[in-house]
């Protein structure tokens, strides 16, 4: 168990320091991108991600249920069943693949007529679709069963340094580029490369760490099939709502925009999916170890989970929210100009859209690998259809608030009230507990996080981003002192002191 206990803790830390990176590589990255290419060309970069993101929903929820099954069989000690599921899936894959390209053939031809995209800029946009197409679903849909089966697997840590790796390659290799004069094709093209290393190294590290590992045609069982896609069905409509989240408002901004209004959002969405994507570590790594707990039958670990997993993934993202209510103006003002300064408001939306979602995420994650995954999809899938509808008919009338709006509401009225009531009930866990031991914890740090910040901002407005960074940190740091000092058990400090002891040997060696 201790050894457990160590495996998760350093899967999460990892998975921060991979993220924090991430960030960072970003944070710089976006506005030399824009300063060097245009907000043209950025708002068609986003546009062009946005479109295929949605093709990303060939997956068809398969990717989820590989991390729920190789964990089930993980947990049961049955790897024989597993590499039978991966070799099916292998073939389904590549069946996908080849639709995909056909998708986006098809759509690289009416790109023009679709989205009114000027004469000289059509051939550029082709290229685009083609070269990311590439990367995010023609090598990823075929490749990337290695990734979710060590991810089934517990195989965290390595595939956090894995993909570290790969992202510090693309930020130092965009950066070059851009230096010497590259357009957004050379762009993309760097772009692939750096995901093609990223999935040589999954593939490297499957066959060297997963035991008894084997992918052949001849595993192949049909029978199989229908199991897996009762649940990855399922997980299909979810991945609809998250791509919703992230891909259509684009894309819809763009029926009635310009790209410099599509830019300007994406600006904000970018800000708040990095922020989305931090929050997530933590769900991600506790969820496959969900699937494994079912395996086992311990539904009651389970129950305990979804109260502790809330309030642990609330934590980062509060004092992240609260971060961006006091400092979001001025830190998009700062970084990517004053041209994007409307940004801001729509960062404030999207971030509470975001803060709302974590109970959610956390309770359909739980849902989803317990055996509720037809009603969490079912729930995703109303929301992803409000989201539409209501962005659909505020965008006229209001803009780019106008999606945003439909953003909040759709996650707050339906994701978070349905699903999260639904877990409750589903692991006998009464509301009023929920709330005082799960949710409250979270918040009254964050009062005191609040006040002080306001307070800075006043006397010591920002001059530049290090200055909003050095005021955030300290912020946060406030929030975490009050956060352990007042609503940590003492038995709860002691356990997490345990999870972490593998740091001490690590500094002694």
């Amino acid at each position: 168990m201790a050894e457990r206990s160590g495996a998760i803790a350093l899967s999460t830390l990892t998975s921060y320091l991979r993220f924090m990176v991430s960030v960072l590589i970003m944070f710089f990255l976006v506005p030399f991108i824009i300063g060097n290419l245009g907000e043209e060309d950025y708002g068609l970069w986003a546009l062009v991600f946005s479109i295929l993101g949605l093709i990303e929903l060939l997956d068809l929820g398969f990717a989820t249920a590989v991390v729920k099954f190789v964990a089930e069989c993980k947990g049961a000690q049955n790897p024989q069943q597993r590499n039978r599921i991966v070799s099916t899936l292998s073939i389904v894959y590549l069946l996908l693949a080849s639709i995909a390209a056909v998708i986006i053939g098809f759509i690289s031809f009416s790109f023009d007529w679709m989205f009114s995209v000027p004469e000289d800029s059509y051939a550029k946009a082709q290229l685009l679709l083609w070269i990311l197409g590439g990367r995010l679903i023609l090598f990823v849909l075929p490749f990337g069963i290695f990734r979710s089966v060590l991810f089934g697997e517990q195989r965290i840590s390595e595939l956090n340094i894995a993909q570290l790796i790969a992202t510090i390659v693309y930020g130092v290799s965009a950066y070059i580029i851009l230096v010497n004069g590259g357009t957004i094709v050379d762009l993309a093209l760097v772009n692939l490369a750096c995901m093609v290393l990223e999935y040589f190294m999954y593939i490297v590290l499957a066959w060297k760490l997963v035991e008894e590992f084997r992918i052949s045609w001849a595993l192949a069982d049909w029978d199989i099939l229908k199991n897996v896609f009762s649940f990855s069905s399922a997980q299909f409509l979810t991945n609809i709502s998250g791509l919703i989240l992230l891909r259509t408002d684009l894309i819809l901004i763009k029926f009635y925009m310009s790209f410099a209004a599509v830019a300007i959002y994406a600006v904000a969405l970018n800000i708040t999916t990095q922020l989305h994507l931090l929050v997530k570590q933590f769900i991600n790594v506790f969820i496959s170890y969900i699937a494994e707990l079912q395996g086992r039958g311990d539904r009651e670990k389970i129950r305990w989970l979804l109260v502790t997993g809330t309030r642990v993934a609330l934590v980062p993202a509060v004092i992240l929210s609260i971060s961006i209510y006091v400092y979001g103006y001025s830190a998009v003002h700062f970084w990517v100009g004053p041209n994007f300064d409307q940004a801001a408001l729509l960062l404030y939306m999207l971030i509470t859209a975001m803060l709302f979602g974590v109970p959610q995420m956390v309770a359909s994650g739980i849902l989803s690998m317990t055996g509720s995954h037809v009603f969490a999809s079912r729930v995703t899938a109303l929301s992803a259809l409000a989201n539409i509808v209501l962005s659909l008919v505020l965008l006229p009338y209001y803009g780019l608030i106008g999606v945003a709006m439909g953003t909040v509401l759709s996650r707050i009225c339906i994701d978070l009230v349905i699903t999260a009531t639904r877990a409750l009930k589903e692991f006998d866990i009464r509301l009023f507990y929920y709330i005082r031991e799960g949710v409250l914890p979270t918040i009254y740090p964050g009062l005191a996080q609040f006040v002080f910040l306001f307070f800075v901002i006043e006397v010591m407005p920002p001059k530049h981003l290090l200055d909003i960074i050095l005021h955030c940190s300290l912020g946060g740091i406030l929030y975490l002192g009050v956060y352990i000092r007042f609503f940590i058990r003492k038995e709860e400090k002691t356990k997490a002191l345990n999870k972490f002891a593998f740091l001490r040997h690590i500094i002694k060696s």
